[in-house]
């Protein structure tokens, strides 16, 4: 199966323009109030995008709506670095799923791709988020070297010049009509694009752009879908990384039905993760390759868990959502939740479909010690310790239940897809 991600900025422009393209593609990027956007709009678009599982991204921008962000503003590194982390946070307090990766809007884009203290200020405010760009971006560069998932990026409807930039706006030919852009967009699902003076770049991407600001943007992306799926391309937010010639992730929004779906002849491990599955043996580069689709899930087993909420950060997690700590215990109560996957140590699950009131960031200073038992929220995931270990989530109960035992089999009572729920 070949396979490309198709994304395109929202939450800008157009209330209708964004539901028409959101129809369409597989990865939003979402403005996040430095140049568009506000609460209302970030939930709106972040909520359609999860109900059609599109992937969610943060669109970060110079603080500067009068401009819509297209203005190179000069502000201080370090005073930049918390803009940025305040509209990705203020994107995810709004978003009913986790924001995949960050990539920056208008003139900070093009900025952070040359300038050192700008790329650094991003790649800092990321936080460990992917970072979708242009090849050879510097905030690139200095994410990969900081152990960040990176995502190039081209464009379906921008004309290439010769080294490989985008043909500015003002110049004629710069925004492709309908036709050229589909067949750009072709080129690029086989690693090329040819340039504005008819020369033919190699171009490596994982990700298409469409500007939901392009004239007709909501008709090309029915037609570029529609011409995608006529050659046998599938638009899918999936991606592989290579970490090695055996060893391959493929980002995924359905991380459990993925790794259901792929066959173990030649592989030595299937692990799912959070936005993610590893593949690891000898078939694994074929696998990353031609991926399968993701299976239907099939109806796991709900555990009923019993939870005392009396954990001593309860009364602060409440006041930093907004409501009172009784709020906080009925909403653990109601919640129907899902572990994702496991890690950090034996039989520590991830526990998603905590409500977006809940996502808050882990501790700026862990504890050396979390008792065993302990149900504890962080970075948009609930989660209950299995043995007594160090941790920097947020303590608001105990459980009772035994969740890891070397003598039974399986030894972790929490598997990935098993759903949960705190009595």
């Amino acid at each position: 199966m070949k396979v490309i991600d198709l994304n395109a900025d929202v939450g800008e422009l157009d209330p209708e323009l964004d539901a028409a393209i959101i129809e369409v593609v597989s990865s939003v990027s979402i403005a996040c109030g430095g140049h568009a956007g506000d609460d209302a709009t970030m939930e709106t678009v972040a909520t359609l995008a999860a109900q059609r599982k599109v992937r969610v991204g943060a669109h970060p921008s110079f603080i500067d709506r009068d401009n819509f962000g297209r203005t190179h503003i000069d502000v201080a590194p370090d005073v930049l670095r918390e803009q940025i982390r305040e509209q990705i946070q203020r994107l995810a307090a709004n978003s009913p799923v986790r924001i995949a990766y960050v990539k920056p809007h208008g003139a900070l884009y093009h900025a952070a791709a040359a300038d050192e203290g700008i790329a650094r200020a991003l790649v800092a405010a990321a936080d460990g988020l992917a970072l979708m760009g242009q090849p050879g971006a510097l905030y690139l560069t200095m994410g990969q070297q900081a152990g960040m998932p990176i995502i190039h990026e081209a464009f379906a409807d921008r004309a290439y010049s010769d080294d490989g930039r985008l043909v500015p706006r003002n110049h004629p030919g710069a925004v492709l009509q309908e036709e050229a852009a589909l067949e750009q967009v072709v080129s690029l699902t086989r690693g090329e694009v040819r340039t504005i003076s008819g020369g033919l770049l190699t171009v490596r991407a994982q990700s298409v752009c469409l500007h939901s600001d392009t004239p007709g943007a909501t008709a090309l992306a029915r037609r570029i879908a529609d011409h995608l799926a006529s050659e046998g391309i599938t638009v899918t937010g999936m991606r592989a990384v290579e970490l090695a010639p055996d060893a391959w992730l493929l980002f995924t929004d359905e991380p459990i039905a993925l790794a259901a779906a792929i066959p173990r002849s030649g592989l030595e491990e299937v692990v799912p993760a959070a936005d993610c599955v590893l593949v690891q043996g000898p078939g694994a580069a074929a696998i990353a390759r031609n991926p399968p689709a993701p299976a239907r899930q099939k109806q796991h087993a709900e555990l009923v868990l019993p939870a005392q909420f009396d954990g001593e950060d309860l009364d602060e997690v409440a006041t930093a959502a907004a409501c009172s700590v009784d709020d906080v215990i009925r909403t653990m109560l109601d919640t129907a939740f899902t572990v994702a996957f496991c890690g950090f140590s034996p039989g520590f699950a991830y526990l998603t479909g905590l409500p977006s009131q809940l996502h808050l960031p882990r501790l700026e200073r862990p504890r050396p010690r979390v008792p065993a038992g302990s149900i504890a929220i962080a970075s948009g995931y609930a989660a209950v310790y299995p043995t007594d270990s160090p941790g920097g989530w947020h303590l608001i109960g105990h459980s009772g239940a035994v969740l890891f035992d070397p003598g039974t089999q399986p030894p972790a009572l929490l598997t990935p897809g098993t759903r949960v729920r705190f009595a």
